[in-house]
C-alpha cells in the first residue's frame, strides 16, 4: 500500500503558534534543494489552508531558479508584492550590493500581509552579512526576527552553511539537509541541529 505525505506537513507556515516559520535547505549543487523548494512553494496560495495563504516572493540572485511566477523583475524599485500570487526578483549585477539588498528586505518587511520569501542561494546576499551597522537598520535581520509575528515566512537554500552567520542560521525551525561533502558545513549544522548532520 503506497504511503501519502501531505506536503503541508513539511511546509513552513505563515500563521502558526509561534508566528511565521523559517526554514533552511542545505546541500551541494545538484542534491535536490531546488526540487524541494519548488514543492514547498507550491503549497502556498489562495486555495491553500489558512496557515499557508500568502504572497510568494522568490529572490533569485543567480537567475537559475526556474519556477514560474506571475511576474519577474530585475530592479529593486520594480518589486511590488502581490496581495495573492508570486513575484520573482532577479537582480542585475549592479543591484547585488548591501544597500540594495537592504532596500529589498525593507520593502518586504514593511509590506502588509502574509508572505513567504524564498532565497535561492543565501550566500548570494553575503554583502549584507558583512556590514555590522547599516543606517536605518538591517532589514534582513528585522524580517527574520520581527517578521514572525507579522506572518512573514522565510525559506532559503544554501550550498555552504558554514559561510552564513550563525545568528542567521539560528532563526530557522525547519532544516532540510542534503549531501554536504565539506566537513566545516557538516560541523556548522551539527552544532545547530545536533549530531545528525555529522
Amino acid at each position: 500500500m503506497p504511503g501519502y505525505l501531505d506536503p503541508h506537513a513539511i511546509t513552513p507556515k505563515v500563521r502558526g503558534p509561534q508566528g511565521a516559520d523559517r526554514a533552511l535547505i542545505g546541500g551541494r549543487s545538484g542534491s535536490g534543494k531546488s526540487v524541494l523548494a519548488k514543492n514547498l512553494l507550491a503549497g502556498y496560495g489562495k486555495s491553500a489552508p489558512k496557515a499557508y495563504q500568502a504572497s510568494v516572493v522568490i529572490i533569485d540572485p543567480n537567475h537559475n531558479f526556474d519556477l514560474k511566477t506571475d511576474k519577474t523583475v530585475y530592479s529593486p524599485d520594480a518589486i511590488s508584492v502581490p496581495k495573492v500570487g508570486s513575484i520573482k526578483y532577479r537582480p542585475k549585477p549592479e543591484h547585488r550590493n548591501a544597500e540594495d539588498w537592504n532596500g529589498v528586505f525593507r520593502k518586504l518587511f514593511l509590506h502588509k500581509g502574509p508572505m513567504v520569501v524564498y532565497i535561492d542561494e543565501l550566500f548570494a546576499i553575503e554583502s549584507l552579512f558583512q556590514i555590522r551597522r547599516i543606517e536605518g537598520g538591517n532589514f534582513l535581520n528585522a524580517y527574520l526576527t520581527q517578521g514572525r509575528a507579522l506572518g512573514k515566512a522565510f525559506i532559503a537554500s544554501v550550498q555552504a552553511p558554514s559561510s552564513i552567520p550563525l545568528h542567521t542560521l539560528r532563526q530557522a525551525e525547519w532544516f532540510y539537509m542534503f549531501d554536504m561533502p565539506f566537513r566545516e558545513d557538516r560541523q556548522r549544522m551539527s552544532g545547530i541541529i545536533g549530531d545528525v548532520a555529522e
